[in-house]
């Protein structure tokens, strides 16, 4: 059961979704569960996480996912006959050494401040993380990628993104090719936020320059982003409007 007592499809917030070879399918509920169903299964079966899942993606043929302490993949009995679905650690990513405690990184997830995203670029399984430092100034942000290493288990820092662009919001992210807009820049990071009363604010970060391969927030090194302004009729207004949930409402 999905629901629990007391609940109704009201109360069921989709967070996530993954496809894999064509017959299993695992929904991202609440912080701390999965939902997962194989083609000609009566009902679905729960995978409970110990550590907050932020989010999932499907990638070749697996679903993964990012985790406030990993990243996991989902195992069904697609890939292990007659067990039941579980999550199994693949690569930790240890991206809490770059804030002041383990506690204040937990806080940040907590708080929506501070965001873990996957995204498949060119084949390979790429972590990206949004932070912000607390108190947080104005401009002062930090967005890292690093590639998922299955074969050692860790992350490893990346500077760009092979040519690509990523857009990404307090929620969601999106990598796409500089094609879809003259506007957007190769190896660069779009942090879209959407700001109450005020007009959408879209931060670039240079992910070539080296300077965001951590989220380093001491007095020091301050990772401060650019401004930029997309054109309403530019391809990339709509992809920042997308991953920041502003337009959602009128792609139909």
């Amino acid at each position: 059961m999905l629901l629990r007592r007391g609940q109704s499809l009201r109360d069921l917030q989709l967070h996530g979704a993954g496809l894999a070879n064509n017959d299993t399918v695992a929904l991202h509920f609440g912080s701390f569960r999965l939902a997962v169903a194989n083609s000609g299964d009566e009902r679905w079966t729960q995978i409970y996480s110990y550590h907050r899942i932020m989010s999932i993606l499907p990638f070749p043929g697996r679903i993964y996912c990012a985790t406030s302490n990993n990243v996991s993949l989902v195992e069904t009995q697609a890939t292990v006959v007659n067990q039941p679905p579980k999550l199994v650690v693949v690569a930790k990513h240890e991206l809490n050494k770059g804030f002041w405690s383990l506690n204040t990184f937990k806080y940040q997830l907590n708080r929506r401040q501070s965001w873990i995203f996957l995204v498949e670029n060119n084949g390979e399984l790429i972590l990206c993380h949004r932070a912000t430092p607390r108190p947080r100034t104005l401009g002062e942000y930090s967005v890292s990628v690093y590639r998922v290493n299955q074969d050692a288990k860790n992350t490893v820092p990346l500077c760009g993104l092979d040519g690509k662009v990523l857009f990404l919001s307090k929620r969601r992210s999106l990598l796409v090719s500089t094609r879809v807009s003259p506007s957007i820049k190769a190896d660069t990071a779009y942090l879209c936020l959407s700001v109450p009363k005020n007009d959408d604010v879209v931060y670039t970060f240079d992910l070539l320059g080296g300077g965001h391969v951590g989220p380093k927030f001491s007095s020091s090194l301050r990772c401060l982003a650019r401004v930029c302004k997309f054109k309403m009729d530019d391809v990339a207004d709509y992809l920042s409007r997308y991953v920041s949930n502003y337009y959602f409402e009128f792609i139909l």
